[in-house]
């Protein structure tokens, strides 16, 4: 009786301590698997469903898919996801899928989506980021967030361990101990066409890309700031045994040892890259890699990034470990005590066709060389520019080394052998800009970039940097232009409030370009026919009309072309028949040039009428053809397809949308799933909270509009999404939101083990009353 009695009031004490503390305890995040979908296969009696991929379209089913490690097919995104709100990024942390101990070895697709606000703090944790340990595929996706890991710590991935990273783009600051990237921490598999936009921090090994890498990297661009309070840092990866190639580096580098514009240590192969960033650091500081290890080579790369060092610093490398360098140009100013070169600061390997035409200091005025700052090695076919350096290698015994062809210290030799600059990744080719003509290589932005605070954005003498339509530079630190910058039509330079544009060279504006002054201080630009202007601070400058659609013609009210009239429509001429307009044609539009049919816009042919010429007709969704006339008419949609319009027919762009409507724990929306809407169509939803839920939000493209139970959407005309998110009913205790609780009521959960209390209590009075 005894030891039951114990035994009974030991329970009983448990219980009522568990639930007094379990609603501490009840608030984890809410997962849910991802959708499977099957395909039949066979036919008959012997047919059967397999299962053909997954979808994932929340918050809940991407944290489900860690559950998922190793799905039967592809795992696909279908829509942007806010793992946290904008307004609190690093309010829920998100446990990355997959560990050191069991990788996802799938397939994971963003199909070109974003996931935003990741939040992980696991300062103790290996394998951290979105994914912690991956053996298969993710590609086109882009990750927004903050990613604290120790060792291995990436802003997508953490533990790359084969398979590959395609496609991808980090905005994700990213800080721990060891193996430290903005996109993967350790790069065993191939990164390829993926770029960083995020800070990263490390104690040991920190890259732009990859922490450190064994396998190939390619088409990769950093543009974040690499900060490493002890060994390696590059601007793509810290460490490589493997291959780097076409890659380009645009932000700061810095570490106490082995700081490298592309690569810190290096003994495997980097070919065809460009660094932009500024590199400092102590020792084995390079603009290319810190050191190159025997066997390793780097050729065709370019530096356009100062070099800021105390010993052993170069254009190329720091330290040239019995390594190979070929065909590489340093163009920026190298500095350090001693061990200071163009391309080397200390060279035991081979070095050819190589130049150098950066301002090269010592300090301590020892071991200076235009292309060594000291050599045990070879270098052959060399030059430096006349005033860059004094001698071609500073050490005292550098003949040693053999220096065939080498040490031209005047302009002859440029005048009439200049390499030409280039892109990343662009062939050599003496008859293109920037080849034996003396003319400037254009290097052209694919992107929207932006010069961050406190960083410097070089253009060196012979480079033309092009900002192309649809690309916008914004300069927030220094545009250092020694050569020109070309603001084409329909591209923009913005200079921030903190930005500045600095150096000798100018900034050509042409018609249909834009530069936006923020800045404090006046900036001198260039027309393309050769006329300066001032653009004052807080102005707008955009000189001459845009070169697209020149003589735009916007129909304003309904219009006919009467029988026998004909309507030109030139070449450089657009038509524009705009929203609620009719064209009626009962004549002939002569079209040369092209019309566009907009949305709720109309064209009407008559049976009299007719659309000749050698231009298009653009039917945008919404748009409307009538033909009633006699011929065929062939359209191009808005998406670039073709249509042919028989006589008699009618033809209303429309599109393929869909709305995707989807409910998280707690209740359902009706209709749900991918749904199919007509353009300019509408749908009403319903919200429904199961028992002891309530709604808490429902967002629609990704936007709150409050906890309502129903909702209708009018005029689609994009495909959207609609997201129903429920909270458990506050009844004196603690409440969970679907999107981040465990779907457990708290209080709830505190009845039932109290209801144990009572039983377990009636159980012992009736054993004592026996």
């Amino acid at each position: 009786m005894t030891v039951i009695k114990r035994l009974i009031t030991t329970t009983l004490t448990v219980l009522i301590l568990a639930a007094l503390v379990y609603p501490c305890f009840a608030a984890s995040p809410t997962t849910s698997s991802p959708t499977p979908h099957y395909r039949r296969v066979g036919s008959g009696e012997d047919a059967y469903y397999e299962i053909d991929y997954y979808t994932v379209s929340s918050a809940a089913q991407l944290r489900g898919l860690a559950s998922l490690l190793s799905p039967d097919g592809p795992v696909y995104l279908t829509c942007d996801i806010w793992l946290n709100p904008d307004e609190n990024p690093t309010g829920e942390e998100f446990s990355p899928i997959g560990s050191e101990n069991r990788a996802f070895v799938g397939t994971f697709d963003g199909q070109g989506h974003t996931i935003h606000n990741l939040y992980v703090y696991q300062p103790d944790r290996d394998c951290t980021g979105l994914f912690g340990k991956i053996s298969g595929t993710i590609r086109n996706l882009t990750v927004t967030g903050t990613v604290t890991g120790h060792t291995d710590a990436g802003g997508v991935a953490g533990y790359l361990d084969r398979g590959s990273i395609s496609n991808v783009t980090s905005e994700v600051t990213v800080n721990g101990y060891l193996e430290v990237g903005g996109v993967v921490g350790y790069a065993g598999g191939s990164v390829t066409n993926s770029t960083n936009k995020g800070n990263v921090k490390a104690t040991y090994g920190a890259g732009g890309v990859a922490g450190s890498s064994s396998s190939a990297m390619s088409g990769c661009a950093n543009y974040g700031n690499i900060a490493v309070t002890e060994t390696a840092a590059g601007g793509i990866t810290s460490a490589s045994s493997g291959t780097i190639t076409d890659c380009t580096n645009h932000g700061s580098v810095s570490s106490t040892q082995q700081s490298g514009g592309v690569v810190g240590a290096l003994n495997g192969t980097v070919s065809n890259c460009v660094n932009y960033g500024t590199i400092t650091g102590d020792f084995f500081i390079g603009g290319i890699s810190s050191r190159i290890y025997t066997g390793g080579e780097i050729n065709g790369c370019y530096n356009y990034g100062s070099v800021d060092a105390r010993n052993m610093a170069g254009g190329v490398t720091g330290y040239n470990d019995e390594g190979t360098i070929d065909n590489c140009h340093n163009r920026k100013d190298v500095t350090a005590n001693i061990m200071v070169a163009g391309i080397a600061g200390y060279n035991k390997g081979t070095i050819t066709n190589c130049t150098s035409t950066g301002k090269i200091t010592s300090l301590a005025e020892e071991f200076t060389g235009g292309i060594a700052g000291e050599n045990d090695g070879h270098i052959e076919d060399s030059y430096f520019e006349d005033g860059s350096a004094d001698i071609t290698t500073g050490s005292p015994d550098s003949s040693s080394g053999s220096e065939t062809g080498s040490g031209v210290r005047d302009d002859t030799w440029f005048d009439e052998n200049y390499p030409a600059d280039k892109e990343p990744g662009a062939a050599d080719n003496p008859d293109s800009p920037g080849g034996d003509d003396g003319s400037k290589t254009d290097v052209v932005l694919s992107q929207d970039t932006i010069i961050e605070e406190n960083e410097t954005y070089p253009v060196d003498g012979n480079t033309n940097l092009v900002i192309p339509g649809g690309v916008t530079l914004t300069d927030k630190g220094i545009l250092d232009n020694d050569g020109s910058v070309t603001v084409k039509d329909q591209g923009t330079l913005i200079i921030d409030i903190t930005g500045a544009i600095t150096g000798d060279g100018v900034v050509i504006v042409e018609n249909g370009g834009k530069v936006i002054n923020n800045s404090d201080s006046p900036v001198t630009v260039v027309t393309d026919d050769g006329i300066n202007e001032t653009v004052s601070p807080g102005e707008t400058y955009q000189p001459g009309e845009t070169s697209v659609g020149e003589k735009d013609t916007t129909l304003e009210t309904d219009t006919t072309i009467p029988e026998g009239e004909i309507y030109p429509v030139a070449p450089d001429e657009t038509l524009r028949v705009p929203s609620d307009v009719t064209l009626t044609v009962e004549g002939e539009i002569e079209n040369e040039g092209q019309i566009v049919v907009e949305d709720n816009g109309t064209v009407v042919i008559e049976e009299t009428g007719s659309i000749t010429g050698g231009g298009i007709i653009v039917v945008q969704p919404g748009g409307t053809i009538i033909n009633g006339g006699n011929t065929s008419i062939t359209i191009v949609t808005d998406g670039g397809g073709t249509s042919i319009i028989l006589p008699g027919e009618t033809h209303t762009e429309q599109p393929q949308l869909y709305v995707t409507a989807q409910a998280e724990t707690g209740g359902s929306i009706s209709p749900s799933g991918r749904i199919s809407i007509a353009y300019g169509g509408s749908i009403t939803f319903t919200i429904s909270p199961e028992s002891g839920y309530e709604i808490d939000t429902v967002a629609v493209n990704g936007i709150s509009i409050g906890a309502v139970s129903s909702y209708t959407m009018t005029d689609i005309k994009d495909s959207s999404t609609i997201q129903a998110f429920f909270k458990q009913t506050d009844t004196g205790g603690t409440y969970v939101s679907s999107g981040g609780g465990s779907g457990c009521n708290a209080t709830h959960a505190s009845a039932a083990l109290l209801s144990c209390v009572v039983l377990l209590a009636t159980l012992y009075r009736k054993k004592k009353n026996r």
